[in-house]
C-alpha cells in the first residue's frame, strides 16, 4: 500500500516560512535572501549575491549587501559573519576586517571584508558569509 508523503496546507504554510527553507528552489535559504534584502519568493539579481573582488595586492576578499540597522528597518536581527578557512572544516573571524562601507540608501549598505595579509604563493585560503539570528 502506498504511503501518503503530501504535507497538508498547515504544514506547507509552517515550512515555507521557516528560515532554513528555500522557497524559491535557487540553494539560498529563506533566512540569507531576507538578510541580504533579496526576494526569496523569486529570481534573485546577481549584483545582490555576495561575491569576491579582485586585487593585486594579494589578499583576499568579499563583499555583500546587508541591513545597516536590520531590526529597525525589518523588524528582525541579523548576525553577519565574514569566516575564513584553510580546509572547508573549521572557521573563524580572526584575520578579516571591513575594509569598506557604502551606503546604498533604504537602511542598506554594500560591505568589503579583506583578510589583514595577503595570501602566500600556492597557500589556500576560503572565504565565506554565515547569517544567523539571536
Amino acid at each position: 500500500m502506498a504511503r501518503d508523503t503530501s504535507l497538508s496546507l498547515f504544514d506547507a504554510r509552517k515550512i515555507f516560512d521557516e528560515d532554513y527553507s528555500d522557497s524559491d528552489g535557487d540553494g539560498f535559504s529563506n533566512l540569507f535572501e531576507r538578510a541580504i534584502g533579496s526576494d526569496s519568493l523569486g529570481p534573485d539579481n546577481w549584483k545582490d549575491l555576495p561575491f569576491r573582488p579582485r586585487s593585486n595586492d594579494g589578499k583576499q576578499r568579499i563583499s555583500f549587501i546587508r541591513y545597516v540597522n536590520p531590526l529597525a528597518t525589518t523588524g528582525e536581527e541579523y548576525l553577519y559573519h565574514v569566516e575564513q578557512s584553510q580546509n572547508l572544516r573549521t572557521w573563524n573571524s580572526a584575520g578579516l576586517v571591513l575594509e569598506r562601507s557604502i551606503a546604498l540608501g533604504a537602511g542598506m549598505e554594500r560591505v568589503i571584508y579583506a583578510t589583514d595579509t595577503a595570501l602566500p604563493p600556492a597557500a589556500r585560503r576560503f572565504l565565506r558569509l554565515r547569517i544567523t539570528t539571536p
